[in-house]
Order: structure tokens, then C-alpha cells, then sequence
């Protein structure tokens, strides 16, 4: 620290000798100028980290970017990785990035026709407005400054750009945001995350609001399992009023929300006569309501596909019924809204809801309106009960979700305005992974294995992406992902494959499946598939812990023990029952002596544990680990 600060000096000291003004040199970039406190920890800092956003009119705004970020080493390369997304409505003006050297000397400059383009595709998508200009500058040696300086200017928006005092690895010396707009809409403002609150003038008919924070420390760390954006400090703004691609709305309240989206989903053609009569035709068994939801998405399902279409007002409106019917595909709003009509034509009310959809995604906040969704479902209230229908999915049950949009506050699109209501709540019941495992062991400790296994919900999931690969890469996944000891053969057969179900068979071949061996004795884990793969630190949260779903696991392993073997030991019964997961583990009697049976049970009962309750959650998982580390202890005779 001594040798920096006296490097600095000296150096200040020749730059003030000299001429300062023709000196290609900025103290204010140069890396020696930094202070200890801001580098500790850190991959980079915020030397400077300026917004501004220039609120014109409902329709359009200036957001203005200015930062120097010094890298301190390799792990914060990503400050020389830019990228920005335009499409019609935004336009990316006056971008230069600026590369220093240590010392604060200007190496190169960038300006945007150094820019690329490519489309902002998702791997889904068939059409899409988006682009995304992006670029990589090179930059000398650690340490060494980047200076970012553009403007977005926008002709339509429905939210409004916010503001971030942190980046991960990345300490922050000044961070300063503006705002100005007119008094009439004004805005809506909320910080997270900080106790920063904006200094606020008023000129006239213009309204500015400051932000300001100094010195903040690099977060080491950051707790996993959390909501997305959870660990950032940040500001968001929200218009009170806007017009979207010449259509204007409010947004104050979620009533005013949904009086804008609803219109938007209005078909003034729906479906013709000839159309009309084919859905009768599919409704011609149906007796009661529910068997008519479940024939029409099932029909659904079966004649439609998913793509994403980004176009139209921005992809807020769904593409025509009629041109779906032709198509035979669309995207989340074209399906939902498509199958919302099929049930209009069997007289049956239902309302597209908009979704924050993801298991990591925020909750909306029900009392605050904002347009931050990704995905529409729908919902169907029928007498006494709620069905709701993913449209987009090939395989969902009619009526129940998944983790992709259980436990979410959704907007409803009503005849009366946007409504917030809650989707299901997830249950461990409908996400099952059962496992029937038979190990036929021979007298050198190898073993051949038949492995069955019956999943259902989300599990069906991980199930289907492992499908589509080669025998060895599924071999991979299956040790990587579902904890199976590592096979010196693998098959995978699909046995069963339904909207409630899909079954595997497994046949594996083990030269040495036991753990390790002492003279005559053989040391064997309970299973060959890890069941509690959970495993949590010593520390408290701040923050709830989020499980990509809550689940129940059952696995059932039959150890067939070869002639002139016995069994020594086996574990003692053990259970463990907490407010938020359930494990047992014990050993049956069997007919013969030369078998041995292990049942195994994990359930997960919610999928968000408040931070509070984390502890106890991590004290039950660790009893259970540790229980799945004893041994069956086999001898020969």
C-alpha cells in the first residue's frame, strides 16, 4: 500500500512539473489513484458511474450512460464485452468507449460503425424487431481503465429505464442518477436494495430527482438461491402515463394496466362458420365444463406449436386467431389467446394473465403496477374452482402449471381493467421422481443394475431434455444431474411417456460398485443414485432460499448378495421431519437372506423457505447427508 501511494505521489509530482495540459495523461483514470478500501475484493471499480434520463414527453426520453470502470485483473473482463439492444423504437446515438492504460494514457477509441449487429434471437424465435449492436474492445495489460460514454433515445416506451449502484465483483467511487420530467405525468420511483433516497427540485413544469451514493465496497459474496436481481442495489422508474406505438395508456394502478392490454387481445374475426362447427365437433362428447377445457387444450396441444413472434405493438398484441389457425404455431400471447376463443366457442369465459414467469423470477408486486412480464397463461374460473392452462406446453396436464409459473402474482386482462390475482402454489405431490433399483451383485464387488424410474411435473422435464442426446452424453447427465455413481455400462430405454407420467429403464454395469473394501469386508452406499443432493452452508440468510420446485423423492434399492455372503451391518432407521422438507431411510426385511432392501424418501414441502426458517432447513439436510454417508458393511464367508 505504501509503495502504490508513494508511486502516485511521484508521479503526480512529474505531471505537475511538466505541462500538464500536453500530457496525454488523466490522473483521474490511472490505476495508482485508486484507494485501497475500493480494491479489496474487487475485479474492478467504478471510477465514475453517471445516468441520466430526460423524460420529453409520454412518448419519448433520453437515457444517457457515462462510466470509466478500472479492471484490476482478468475476472472483470467483462467491462470490455458491450453490447445494447435497439430496435424501431430505441436508436443507439453518440457512442464513443475509451481504453486506458495504467498510468490513465488513451490507448484506443471506439465509436459505434465499430459496432456489429445481429438479431436479438432467443433460439425460438421466427421474427423479432430486435437487434443487439454489440463489440469487444481490446485492452492492455491489468490493470487498465474503460470509459463508455451513448445515448438511448426513445419514440415509444411503456417502462422506463432505472438505475444500478452495484455489479457484482465491482466497488463503486461515485454514483450519481438524474432524472428530469414533466410535473404532469411525473414519475413513480422505488429503491432497492440501499437506503438512498433522491434529492428532488422543481423548475417550472419541470421535476428532477438525484440520486447520489460514494464508496461502496465490492460484494464478496452474494447468497444463492434467491430471487433474480435480489442481491442488487438498484432504482426503478415507472411512467404514470405513456403511449406505446401510438396507443396511450396509464399505468398508476393495475386496473389502468389492464384497461390498455385487454383491447389488445380483442379478435374481431375470432373463428368462421366452418371453424365453429369443427370444435362443436370436438365438444360433441363433453358433458360437464371441465371435459370441455381439457378436450380443447388437449386439441391444443396437439395441433399447435410454440415459436416466438416478436412483432406487433412492440409484442404486446397477439397475432390473429385466423392467422394461428393457418400457421399452426404462434407464441405465448398468439396460443393463449387462441385458446381462449376456442373456449369462447364453447361458452366459457377466460382471461389471459400476465406473468413475471420463472423460477428464480421477482414477484410482482401487487400493490405496485409495473409492466415487468415475460409470458402470458390463461385462466379459466369455472363453478367453485380455477383451471389454468400453459398453452404454450406440449406435455402440461390441463390445470396445472409447473415451477415456470406457480407462486406468481399475474395480471388478469378483464372486461374491467387489469385484476391481480395469485397462480397455484407449487406441491411437492406434483413433482414425484420414484426410483426402483435392483442390484444384482457378483463376488468381486461389480454389480449389473436395473434402474426404473417414474417422474412426474418438473422432473418430467429433466427427463425430456436428457432424451435428446447420445448414450454417452446421457450417461454424463444422468451421473451429473440425477447423482448416479458413474457406470462402466449404460442403456436408457423410455418406457412410458403421458401428460401424467414418464417411465425409464435403466440397465447399468459396474466392475466395482462398492466404496471401498477391508480384508473380507465390502463397504456399500445405501443407493446408487444420490438422493439428498442438497447441501448447505454454515451461515445464516438475509434473504428466503428459492428451490427450482419443491418435490418428492422415493427411490427403493434391492441389494441380491452372491453365494457365501452375509450381511455385517446396516443403518439404523432414521427420519427427519421439519416445517419444509420430510427424509426417512431404513432397511426392510425381505424373503431369502440373500437380499437386502433400502427405502429412501426426501420430500421438499415449499419451494420458498423464508430466511428465517433457513437454518432449520439446513440443519435437517445436513442430518440427512450425513446419514447417507453410512455404509452397508457386507462379508464373505
Amino acid at each position: 500500500m505504501y509503495l502504490k501511494k508513494l508511486m502516485f505521489f511521484l508521479f503526480t509530482l512529474i505531471v505537475m512539473k511538466g505541462n500538464s495540459q500536453s500530457l496525454p495523461f488523466n490522473l483521474t483514470y490511472s490505476a495508482l489513484s485508486l484507494a485501497d478500501s475500493l480494491t479489496e475484493g474487487a475485479d474492478a471499480v467504478y471510477r465514475v458511474d453517471e445516468g441520466s434520463l430526460e423524460v420529453l414527453s409520454t412518448s419519448k426520453y433520453i437515457y444517457r450512460i457515462h462510466n470509466v470502470v478500472t479492471v484490476l485483473n482478468k475476472k472483470g473482463e467483462r467491462f470490455f464485452s458491450h453490447s445494447v439492444m435497439v430496435d424501431k423504437q430505441i436508436k443507439l446515438e453518440n457512442i464513443f468507449i475509451n481504453i486506458y492504460d495504467s498510468l490513465g494514457r488513451k490507448v484506443s477509441t471506439y465509436t459505434k460503425k465499430d459496432f456489429a449487429s445481429r438479431s436479438a434471437d432467443d433460439g425460438m424465435s421466427i421474427f423479432t424487431d430486435d437487434k443487439i449492436l454489440y463489440l469487444t474492445t481490446v485492452h492492455p495489460q491489468y490493470p487498465c481503465t474503460v470509459e463508455t460514454s451513448y445515448e438511448i433515445v426513445t419514440s415509444s416506451y411503456l417502462s422506463l429505464p432505472g438505475w444500478s449502484f452495484t455489479s457484482g465483483r465491482a466497488s463503486v467511487e461515485r454514483s450519481l442518477f438524474t432524472v428530469k420530467v414533466p410535473t404532469d405525468p411525473d414519475i413513480r420511483h422505488r429503491t432497492h436494495g440501499m437506503n438512498v433516497e433522491p434529492v428532488i427540485t422543481t423548475n417550472g413544469e419541470t421535476k428532477t430527482y438525484v440520486w447520489q451514493a460514494k464508496n461502496i465496497k465490492a460484494a464478496t459474496t452474494a447468497e444463492d438461491n434467491t430471487f433474480e436481481n435480489i442481491n442488487t442495489a438498484s432504482i426503478t422508474i415507472l411512467p404514470n402515463r405513456f403511449v406505446y406505438e401510438g396507443y396511450p395508456g396509464q399505468m398508476k394502478t393495475w386496473k389502468e394496466f389492464g384497461d390498455w392490454n385487454y383491447p389488445l387481445y380483442t379478435d374481431e374475426k375470432g373463428f368462421n362458420a366452418r371453424q365453429l362447427f369443427e370444435i362443436e365437433v370436438l365438444l360433441a362428447n363433453c358433458k360437464t365444463p371441465k371435459q370441455k377445457i381439457e378436450a380443447l387444450y388437449n386439441h391444443l396441444k396437439n395441433t399447435m406449436r410454440y415459436v416466438s413472434v416478436q412483432l406487433g405493438i412492440g409484442g404486446q398484441k397477439p397475432f390473429p386467431i385466423q392467422y394461428v389457425y393457418e400457421k399452426k404455431y404462434g407464441d405465448c400471447k398468439a396460443l393463449t389467446n387462441y385458446m381462449r376463443y376456442l373456449l369462447k366457442a364453447a361458452n366459457i369465459n377466460s382471461y389471459p394473465a400476465l406473468v413475471n414467469a420463472g423460477s428464480y423470477k421477482a414477484p410482482i408486486d401487487p400493490l405496485y403496477a409495473a409492466p415487468y412480464f415475460n409470458h402470458v397463461i390463461l385462466c379459466v374460473p369455472i363453478a367453485n374452482d380455477t383451471m389454468w392452462l400453459e398453452c404454450t406446453s406440449k406435455n402440461n396436464q390441463a390445470g396445472v402449471l409447473g415451477s415456470f409459473t406457480e407462486n406468481k402474482n399475474v395480471l388478469l386482462l378483464t372486461e374491467n381493467g387489469g385484476k391481480m390475482v395469485s397462480t397455484p402454489k407449487s406441491k411437492s405431490a406434483n413433482n414425484q421422481l420414484n426410483t426402483q433399483t435392483i442390484i444384482q451383485l457378483n463376488e468381486n464387488g461389480g454389480a449389473a443394475v436395473t434402474s426404473n424410474l417414474q417422474c412426474t411435473g418438473d422432473f418430467w422435464n429433466l427427463f425430456y431434455q436428457v432424451e435428446q442426446f447420445d448414450s454417452e452424453t446421457k450417461k454424463r447427465l444422468f451421473s451429473q444431474y440425477l447423482h448416479y455413481k458413474i457406470p462402466d455400462e449404460f442403456l436408457l430405454k423410455q418406457v412410458i411417456d403421458t401428460a401424467l407420467s414418464t417411465a425409464f429403464t435403466l440397465n447399468l454395469v459396474y466392475d466395482k460398485l462398492y466404496s471401498f473394501k477391508a480384508g473380507f469386508k465390502y463397504f456399500y452406499d445405501l443407493h446408487i443414485n444420490k438422493i439428498v443432493a442438497e447441501n448447505f452452508g454454515d451461515s445464516t440468510r438475509k434473504h428466503d432460499y428459492v428451490f427450482d420446485y419443491p418435490y418428492e423423492k422415493t427411490d427403493t434399492t434391492l441389494y441380491i448378495l452372491p453365494q457365501g455372503t452375509t450381511v455385517e451391518s446396516t443403518p439404523a432407521k432414521k427420519e427427519i421431519n421439519t416445517a419444509y422438507l420430510h427424509y426417512s431411510s431404513e432397511c426392510l426385511p425381505t424373503t431369502g437372506d440373500n437380499r437386502l432392501c433400502i427405502v429412501t424418501k426426501l420430500t421438499i414441502k415449499e419451494k420458498v423457505v423464508p430466511a428465517a426458517a433457513y437454518r432449520q432447513l439446513a440443519d435437517g439436510l445436513a442430518m440427512a447427508i450425513r446419514n447417507e454417508d453410512h455404509k452397508i458393511v457386507l462379508k464373505k464367508i
